[in-house]
C-alpha cells in the first residue's frame, strides 16, 4: 500500500476475549534529509607517526556524541564523549591506561545525532605497530 503526507493509519487489535482497541496515526513524510556519511578506517599504524584512529565524516555530523573501543574480551579501553569527527588529535591512539595496546582487532561503536535520530554505528579496526 502506498501512503501519503498527512494520510491518516488505522490499525485495530481484537483479543481472544473480543476486547478491542482501535489506534490512529497520521503519516509525517519527510523528504530531501541530508545523510550523514562517515568514514571509518579500518586498519591504522602508530608506528612511524603519531597517527590515531578517527572518524571522517561529511558535514552533517557536527559532535560525536559517544565513541567506545573495547578490546577481543569486551572491555572498555578508549571512550570519547561529545567530540567533533575530522580531528586526528583526540582519536585513540593505540593505548590502554598509558601503555600500548597488543597488535590486533578491536572493535569500535559510536553514536551520533542525525535529523533528529540517534544513529549507532559499530564494526572493527585492526592496529599494527
Amino acid at each position: 500500500m502506498d501512503y501519503k503526507d498527512g494520510d491518516i493509519v488505522r490499525l485495530t487489535i481484537i483479543s481472544i476475549d473480543g476486547c478491542e482497541e482501535t489506534v490512529e496515526t497520521r503519516i509525517n513524510i519527510i523528504e530531501n534529509l541530508p545523510e550523514a556519511k562517515y568514514y571509518i578506517p579500518n586498519v591504522f599504524s602508530i608506528s612511524d607517526f603519531d597517527n590515531r584512529f578517527t572518524i571522517y565524516t561529511n558535514g552533517e555530523i557536527d559532535i560525536i556524541d559517544n565513541l567506545y573501543i573495547y578490546d577481543r574480551w569486551g572491555e572498555l579501553i578508549f571512550k570519547n564523549k561529545n567530540f567533533e569527527p575530522n580531528n586526528s588529535s583526540i582519536g585513540w591512539d593505540g593505548t590502554f591506561n598509558n601503555r600500548a595496546v597488543e597488535e590486533g582487532v578491536y572493535i569500535y561503536l559510536f553514536k551520533f545525532l542525525i535529523n533528529g535520530r540517534e544513529e549507532v554505528v559499530a564494526g572493527d579496526i585492526t592496529l599494527l605497530r
